[in-house]
């Protein structure tokens, strides 16, 4: 079944509901107890959401969810918190999916969606053009929600093929203050090219929001002076899709972009800003290139075995690999495969824990092992018990994590060492949760591939290290060694990239909302006016070049 685009943005709203992405992972567990304080002190119960929510999609869409598989939770929606509510039904005839969110405080819809897909009309050709399924949108807004069209803009960021016959058109507005664009407010419509009907509705509103006057700001110019500033362009390969199979192409040489210190410039203050995690300069750190070669040195040539691991043989070699990495003796295996990859060795994999007297697995985690050399492949553990926002003593600062994480890779990889890049950004050590200052426990680590000096990030090794134990608690290599790349002759330079890039991005004035405040759990939203690196055609976005042509790369096509 061919579902359409608007699927997709409809289970992404339902997430970002639920969300906050800060800069490291241990935020998360906080992130969680923040949102069971806040619903403590909600107004609106979740059984007064329920009947709200209900209600509203009656109201609305004409059509009774209350015998449809419901999922209700609470998050944080901009600068409020909400009751988000999804409604489904799934038959062999249609599929019905609806989303609402309900401020806790006051009762008031949020942001409102509907999904509907009618099974029989699937091999049906197309019949309503573009033109008149945009027709048909606007009247549907026209009729839910008369008094928000003179509010919004259309936002023309879906190139359609009318060759391709497209199954649905998707239709995204904008709301607009002062012409200036908010687009965390918006109305989505997506339109059955066969029928015509309404299938796809997206709503997200906010009331009652300051937004700072369009004054004493930058101009267009300078903020582009700023980005270019700042932009830094880089080589990469990637991996080229051909988007109607859905298969792998090839590898190409590309040439990307992205801005060091923030990817937005402030309107008013004229200086580059970031969604959260800010520095002035970005911290690296690196091994020697005599460091390189002493590991270098002590690799040893990895040879297959004389055949292929068998299952006892395997169950063996599991559990002496993860006595090795843990120090754990006699874990039991709860699951155990042998996985065939056309790109890569057969390899075995497997969970392992410590069964309990009821049969439970405690302190588990997965590995994986290669097959036909016997070598580990990954190994990590799952730490279901690890306590939220836990204030310990790190038994290791940054640095020494990184270097414990270089001394894994020359344990098990040192013949990669030379091959993938070791350089790493730096980010903070500790978070903000409750006025405390919160040690962050994993340090995460991922190394790239490099080819000709170039990285390729769809093959890496990374690492996770555990500075409250003082030990690795996570390995991962994938590497394909049968993949053939592009030379580095012949390419345009930097500059060169780096005027295309500039010529199909230019800086568009908008608003935002952002949590100004390091503590998460004492959120501060401010709206913003900022200037945003935008592409030049929406529907023709430009984030890679071809580093051979010069030719702009379209990902939609």
């Amino acid at each position: 079944m061919k579902k359409s685009r608007f699927l997709g943005v409809f289970i992404a709203g339902a997430i970002i509901f639920g969300s906050l992405s800060p800069a490291f992972a241990d935020v998360d567990n906080s992130i969680v107890t923040m949102y069971e304080q806040q619903q403590k002190k909600a107004r609106i119960s979740k059984e007064k959401a329920r009947e709200i929510g209900i209600k509203k999609i009656k109201d609305t869409f004409g059509i009774d969810v209350r015998d449809f598989d419901e999922n209700i939770n609470f998050g944080p929606y901009m600068e409020n918190y909400t009751w988000n509510l999804s409604f489904n039904k799934y038959n062999d005839k249609e599929t019905k999916d609806f989303f609402i969110a309900i401020d806790s405080n006051t009762g008031k819809i949020k942001a409102l969606s509907k999904y509907e897909y009618n099974y029989s009309d699937e091999n049906k050709e197309p019949t309503i053009s573009k033109e008149k399924a945009k027709e048909i949108a606007k009247k549907y807004i026209d009729k839910i929600n008369p008094d928000k069209l003179s509010q919004i803009k259309f936002i023309d960021e879906v190139n359609y093929d009318e060759s391709s016959k497209p199954r649905n058109y998707y239709f995204r507005y904008i709301r607009t203050i002062d012409g200036v664009e908010f687009d965390s407010n918006y109305i989505n419509i997506d339109v059955d090219a066969v029928n015509g009907k309404v299938i796809g509705y997206s709503y997200s509103w906010s009331e009652d929001m300051d937004f700072p006057k369009i004054d004493n700001v930058i101009s267009k110019e300078e903020a582009e002076k700023l980005f270019s500033e700042n932009i830094k362009i880089n080589l990469n390969y990637i991996n080229q899709f051909d988007f109607k199979s859905n298969e792998l192409e090839k590898l190409k040489l590309v040439y990307n972009y992205r801005f060091e210190n923030g990817n937005m410039i402030d309107a008013k203050e004229g200086k580059i800003i970031n969604w959260g995690y800010n520095k002035e300069k970005e911290e690296t750190k690196d091994i020697y290139k005599s460091k390189k070669e002493e590991i270098l040195k002590n690799a040893k040539d990895k040879s297959k075995l004389e055949k292929e691991l068998n299952k006892e043989e395997a169950v063996k070699l599991i559990k002496k690999k993860i006595k090795e990495f843990y120090n754990i003796d006699n874990m039991d295996l709860s699951y155990l495969e042998l996985v065939d990859n056309n790109n890569f060795n057969k390899v075995w994999v497997a969970d392992f824990g410590k069964k309990d007297n009821k049969g439970y697995i405690k302190d588990g985690g997965s590995i994986t092992i290669d097959a036909l050399t016997g070598e580990l492949v990954s190994i990590g553990k799952w730490n279901n018990e690890e306590k939220p926002n836990e204030i310990f003593t790190p038994k290791l600062t940054w640095d020494e994590a990184y270097y414990k994480a270089i001394e894994t890779i020359a344990k098990y990889f040192p013949e990669k060492i030379k091959d993938i890049k070791t350089e790493q950004i730096k980010y903070p050590m500790t978070y903000k949760f409750e006025g405390k200052e919160i040690p962050v426990r994993y340090v995460y680590f991922n190394f790239p591939r490099l080819v000709n000096g170039v990285e390729y990030y769809y093959n890496n090794i990374s690492v996770s290290v555990d500075v409250k134990t003082g030990k690795v608690n996570e390995l991962n290599y994938f590497w394909d060694d049968k993949v053939e790349f592009e030379g580095i002759d012949n390419i345009i330079n930097k500059e060169e990239a780096k005027k295309v890039f500039l010529n199909e991005n230019k800086p568009k004035l908008m608003y935002i909302t952002i949590n100004t405040n390091e503590d998460y759990t004492n959120p501060k939203y401010e709206t913003k006016l900022i200037y945003m690196f935008s592409p030049v055609d929406l529907a023709k976005p430009v984030y890679e070049i071809d580093a051979h042509t010069g030719k702009a790369l379209n990902p939609n096509i």
